[in-house]
């Protein structure tokens, strides 16, 4: 799953601050915290479509419509609380989660997917930047796609039936 929104602000933030050779960190800091902004939505709309195309999956479409707008607010919580959403749907799948995003090669990714999710937060809650770097901020697109394959592996996975 593509994060086409945040990759086109990246891409058109990039031609500002390539265009005019901004000598001030202050316009790429200004960018960096809107793509963060664009970044944190689009993780919201992906999680919540992941979410109910599963519910879809496994019940009739009316259901899942009714649990997915029932409990859309909670699907919001993109940060820590994937772990507790995934939960929702059996211990298995949150137990899932966490191996798959705290093995040694994603476990930065994790991290850094946090560190974005808290400097948005900064910004968009307090009007404070957490001084998130253009570096950073540019990894945006790819740290959220692999969280977000991550959460659909750990939504979709079922533990092996013992044989009988």
């Amino acid at each position: 799953m593509k994060l086409e929104k945040t990759r086109l602000v990246f891409e058109d933030s990039q031609r500002v601050v390539s265009d005019n050779e901004l000598e001030s960190e202050s316009v790429a800091s200004y960018l960096a915290e809107y793509i963060l902004i664009i970044f944190y939505t689009e993780m919201e709309e992906k999680i919540a479509e992941i979410i109910e195309k599963f519910l879809e999956k496994h019940s009739n479409s009316g259901i899942a419509k009714f649990l997915s707008n029932t409990f859309k607010k909670r699907f919001k919580r993109i940060d820590k609380g994937l772990r507790e959403t995934l939960g929702l749907f059996g211990r298995h799948k949150e137990t899932k989660f966490n191996t798959l995003a705290h093995n040694d090669s994603t476990k930065p990714v994790f991290a850094e997917y946090l560190n974005l999710i808290e400097a948005r937060h900064s910004v968009a809650h307090s009007g404070m930047t957490k001084n998130i770097s253009w570096a950073e901020a540019s990894k945006a697109a790819n740290i959220g796609e692999k969280i977000l394959e991550i959460f659909e592996d750990s939504l979709n996975f079922e533990p092996p039936q013992p044989n009988r």
